[in-house]
């Protein structure tokens, strides 16, 4: 993939996958988290640090995007599926369990992350799958 196409797929990566947080955290989980206040920073201090938030989700973006470049085999949404399904048990699992051991929260909280987080990341390789596809000549 030329740096063009990267730049391009990363950037697509990076949006749809913020999209996708905000409705996981700020709709789907929301009663979750203002249940369990106690635990997180006050929400000015949280606004503002989400430049770390959007770093970190830009660099994980390109690094998402270059891997599955490097491993792609051509199959399309498929492949998108099961690339974002793998990346997902290799990233999702450990932050939604271990932040469930170390933080006071419930169960159902450390299932939403893995569950809407699994959901996320296979979206983005669906995504990504079809960007590919449309900047690689595809229709």
């Amino acid at each position: 993939m030329n740096k063009k196409n990267l730049l391009i797929s990363g950037l697509v990566v990076f949006v749809a996958y913020q999209a996708l947080d905000y409705v996981t955290h700020e709709v789907l989980m929301r009663p979750d988290y203002d249940a369990t206040s106690q635990v997180w920073r006050p929400q000015e201090e949280m606004m503002s640090l989400m430049w770390v938030i959007y770093l970190v989700g830009l660099l994980w973006s390109f690094i998402f995007v270059y891997l599955f470049d490097s491993m792609k085999r051509g199959e399309g949404i498929a492949e998108g599926i099961k690339y974002g399904f793998c990346i997902g048990l290799f990233v999702v699992t450990p932050m939604a369990y271990n932040s469930y051991v170390v933080m006071p929260v419930p169960y159902s909280m450390a299932l939403g992350w893995f569950g809407y987080g699994m959901i996320k990341v296979m979206i983005c390789g669906v995504v990504l799958s079809l960007v590919h596809k449309r900047l690689q000549g595809g229709a």
